[in-house]
């Protein structure tokens, strides 16, 4: 089945569509009003082969506004704008500029994923991609958030593998063109934001292959299977994630393959806060062209151990651990 929707100015109306689709082309902005739930959403039951949006997608007002959802794989990706999140005021606003898949293959966001400002309200995923199972590659132009409310990629990976197993990739490879300005990257992180707008964590195998930003880094989490410390995720007080309902294999370690951020990381102005780069395993890192001095293995480049490494040198607050 294909489907396709042309012309000029804004989608006021939800699209629902029952069933799996070969082809949908929507080649105009889909931008969200203040109603709820019906101005702009666009929901697919259903696997989506080839899905092509020819301008931006824009929530609005009201609560899933501007959203996309596939209840199925999202085999391929072409959005030509950008994906924005909502601000709000004295009410809360749910997602919002809101991208989610029952797994995803290959993507491609020639402009932004950018989150709003919460007002008095709240906000909970404004500015967000997430997948229930794995990502296989991400192209994006910059992810643009704000310290209240990060601008959001994130994945589950497999989560249910054999006891043998020794791999659970969640996010293939995701490359950012330009900056990435309060974001974070989340792999073995569930669309469940009930208890934690990041998602909740339920994957300590989780993997990611290849991570590669182009532009300006600040205040920017890049995570594989880790949970957060009492003030961050840049912090000794971050770990694996355990509890009940995780996943966690004892022949699986999660792991970060490749890090690459061309010009390195800057801090914020903000005092007091703290970012992460994290997994059990980091293979290799390359910061602002030097390399990362680190320890083959898993479990080594420790907070405990003294090895962490606090990015940049003087003064950051970004830290690169294992843990």
């Amino acid at each position: 089945m294909e489907a396709s929707s042309a012309g000029r100015g804004r989608t006021p109306g939800g699209l629902n569509i029952n069933g799996a689709l070969n082809k949908l082309s929507l080649t105009h902005n889909i931008t969200g009003g203040s109603g709820n739930n019906t101005t702009s959403q666009v929901d697919i039951n259903g696997a989506v082969n080839s899905l092509f949006v020819g301008g931006s997608i824009t929530g609005g007002g009201g609560n899933n506004t501007g959203t996309l959802s596939i209840f199925g794989l999202l085999k391929t990706t072409t959005i030509e704008g950008s994906v924005m999140g909502s601000s709000s005021g004295a009410t809360k606003i749910t997602n919002t500029g809101y991208i989610q898949a029952d797994g995803i293959g290959t993507m491609v966001i020639d402009g932004s994923l950018t989150a709003g400002t919460p007002g008095p309200g709240g906000l909970d995923t404004s500015g967000a991609i997430r997948s229930t199972v794995a990502i296989g590659s991400i192209t994006i132009g910059s992810l643009v958030g704000n310290a209240a409310n990060p601008a959001i990629v994130s994945a589950v990976g497999k989560a249910s593998l054999l006891g043998n197993a020794t791999s659970d990739v969640a996010i293939g490879t995701i490359k950012v063109l330009g900056m990435s300005n309060f974001a974070d990257i989340l792999a073995g992180y569930s669309t469940d934001t009930s208890t934690s707008l990041l998602g909740a964590g339920v994957n300590a195998d989780a993997q990611i292959g290849t991570v590669t930003i182009g532009g300006a880094v600040s205040g920017t989490n890049i995570i594989a299977g880790v949970g957060p410390g009492a003030n961050g995720f840049g912090t000794a007080g971050s770990g694996m994630l355990s509890g009940i309902g995780v996943a966690d294999l004892p022949t699986i370690v999660s792991k970060i393959s490749k890090i690459v951020l061309s010009t390195g990381i800057s801090p914020t102005s903000i005092g007091g806060d703290s970012y992460g780069i994290s997994a059990q395993n980091i293979v290799s890192a390359t910061i602002g062209g030097t390399k990362v001095a680190l320890t083959t293995g898993a479990d080594n480049d420790t907070f405990a151990l003294g090895k962490d490494h606090q990015l940049p040198t003087a003064g950051g607050d970004a830290f690169l651990y294992e843990v």
